[in-house]
């Protein structure tokens, strides 16, 4: 579902349709690393297409894009290069795909106890959580070695930052953004409206996402 709200969002507010992310595909299941002792895991490209469809359907395309991605993400780094090279030379222009989502809240899951409203309590709670939602624009780097990452996780990983004084559960959404292709408004926009995609979907899983 949150690649589906991403890949709409992303439609609507840059006007990149169909969409392409990395996603992040762990190969530690393969037999071959049984012994290894580091981090098992590369990007495997996502391309999902939001037009004409309802948010059902775009969640149905992008669990196939992304069991693909998982499926495929296992690759020489240094034959991907060379091939994304190759395709710019064919294009004549840069080919950007640098445009990665990672959700890791099954690593992250808040305690059992802590479980949001169901049933006919959910569209009125949904409601009167969203004026809770909050931005935050505090840290920079010199470099950033992609254009868009986006992290989404079930509990606050910056210090200071608690949940909902509320009591709510959420969803936190850490942005790293490449400032020569975006301005700050964009960003904004866009992880608004991936929280519009969701709730809108939330309360009618028929409605149609508006990409052309």
């Amino acid at each position: 579902m949150l690649l589906a709200a991403y890949a709409v969002a992303v439609a609507r507010v840059m006007g990149r349709n169909p969409c392409v992310a990395q996603i992040v595909a762990n190969n530690r299941f393969r037999p071959g690393f049984a012994d290894a002792v580091l981090a098992v895991a590369q990007p495997g490209i996502c391309v999902v297409d939001a037009a004409a469809a309802t948010f059902d359907e775009v969640v149905n395309r992008a669990m196939i894009a992304a069991t693909n991605a998982s499926f495929f993400g296992y690759y020489d780094p240094v034959d991907c290069d060379k091939l994304l090279d190759d395709v710019e030379e064919r294009l004549g222009r840069p080919l950007d795909v640098s445009w990665h989502l990672n959700d890791r809240r099954a690593l992250l899951a808040p305690p059992d106890d802590v479980i949001g409203p169901t049933g006919s309590d959910a569209a009125a709670a949904l409601r009167d959580a969203l004026p809770h939602t909050r931005l935050y624009w505090d840290r920079t780097q010199p470099t950033f070695n992609g254009t868009l990452f986006i992290q989404v996780d079930s509990n606050p990983l910056v210090t200071g930052r608690e949940a909902l004084v509320d009591g709510l559960p959420a969803v936190y959404l850490e942005v790293w953004t490449d400032t020569h292709h975006f301005a700050q408004d964009q960003i904004e926009a866009l992880v608004r409206e991936m929280e519009t995609v969701v709730t809108q979907a939330a309360l009618d899983a028929e409605v149609p996402t508006g990409v052309g």
